[in-house]
């Protein structure tokens, strides 16, 4: 999903950085996804942010894509993010770590994510076939965004389950959810 995904975007003329985090729940894994791999969520964020204007980019349309277990990170990055510290040694941590836009594709464990007014838009793709607390879950989290006003986009694609990924030349409905992405950031004024 990772490289051929900043391919496309690169080609979409949106830089991309790929973040490879502190995986918690593979076996024997000490590390927690509230702390060690939001930590690396965070900082990813911050590290681009701090350094937007050096690479040539506006450091207010810092975003975050996550598949699976990686959209439960951009989630919660949007949920629980970290302020910055005006007055921190190190500059990096200066900057906030809330992204100005998420895209959670078909992200696990929705039943712990929390909506509040004045979050981050959000596009959301998931397919029908996959497990009922991702695919309901993806609907569910929807309303609340609604209920909170705060700009969502669901897509729940018939024919796909688990990890469809992004699959260039693949002529499915959920292989063209890049599509789908790059009209809602065109459509949110993002690009």
């Amino acid at each position: 999903e990772g490289y051929a995904l900043c391919e496309w975007l690169r080609d979409q003329g949106i830089a991309a950085f790929l973040l490879k985090y502190r995986l918690c729940r593979e076996e024997g894994s000490t590390y927690t996804l509230e702390g060690n791999a939001m930590d690396d969520t965070r900082r990813a964020i911050r590290i681009v942010r701090s350094r937007a204007k050096e690479w040539g980019l506006r450091p207010d349309r810092v975003g975050i894509i996550g598949f699976s277990a990686g959209g439960e990170l951009a989630a919660y990055s949007a949920m629980w993010p970290k302020p910055g510290d005006e007055k921190a040694a190190d500059p990096i941590e200066r900057v906030g770590s809330r992204p100005d836009f998420q895209a959670l594709i078909y992200p696990g464990k929705s039943d712990t994510f929390t909506v509040e007014s004045g979050m981050p838009p959000v596009f959301i793709a998931c397919g029908y076939g996959d497990r009922a607390d991702i695919a309901e879950g993806m609907a569910s989290l929807y309303l609340k965004y609604k209920a909170a006003e705060v700009k969502a986009e669901l897509h729940i694609y018939a024919n796909a389950g688990h990890g469809f990924g992004y699959r260039p030349g693949t002529e499915t409905a959920a292989a063209k959810w890049v599509d789908r992405f790059r009209e809602w950031l065109v459509d949110s004024g993002l690009l």
